[in-house]
């Protein structure tokens, strides 16, 4: 049987690892929601590793569900990710909502960065 070791500093880092997924579509996700997605993705042969992608970044288009799926294109026709899409949505609960200054935050930094880089590109 392992033993538990006590690691100095590990409940920080747990802490932090808490406080990221917790904002992430991650962070709303239950056991029951998890085991039932599960079940139901069997059909679509998907490995551990597209599963865990498919519950963590709950994807809702055809390019997300590619963009997880390797080989997407010759394992899965266009109605099995329309399936896929609907079954995530239909099982996983939605992620956590933004607050409203987060949003017009994320907002703001991202026009910042488009006008450097046209400033950038101007320059040159």
């Amino acid at each position: 049987m392992a033993k538990l070791v006590n690691v100095s500093g590990c409940s920080d880092v747990f802490h932090q690892v808490y406080e990221f997924l917790v904002d992430t579509p991650a962070g709303t996700q239950t056991r029951a929601a998890l085991e039932e997605f599960v079940k139901e993705v069997k059909v679509f042969k998907l490995t551990e590793a597209e599963r865990l992608q498919s519950v963590n970044l709950r994807p809702a288009t055809a390019v997300e569900v590619h963009l997880i799926v390797e080989d997407c294109d010759e394992r899965l026709s266009g109605e099995q990710v329309d399936s896929l899409i609907e079954t995530v949505d239909r099982v996983l609960p939605s992620p956590p909502e933004k607050p409203e200054a987060e949003e017009e935050e994320a907002k703001g930094e991202e026009d910042e960065e488009l006008e450097e880089a046209e400033e950038g590109s101007g320059a040159a």
